[in-house]
């Protein structure tokens, strides 16, 4: 019966490049993504703002 062969994809030298790659990506995409968080609320506030303004401005014309 036919049995794969392991597959060694780093070899032992290589691999610490490898993980500090990983790494640095994974801090990378972190960072990228708390600083789409923050755009996003900050774009949500003023969104929420805006509708507040535009709704005491309609009552108190109403």
């Amino acid at each position: 019966m036919w049995s794969p062969k392991p597959c060694h994809m780093f070899s032992s030298r290589l691999y610490p490049l490898f993980v500090r790659a990983v790494s640095f990506q994974t801090c990378g995409s972190t960072s990228l993504q708390q600083c789409y968080y923050s755009f996003f609320k900050s774009f949500c506030r003023s969104v929420q703002r805006s509708l507040l303004a535009t709704l005491l401005e309609s009552l108190l014309k109403g």
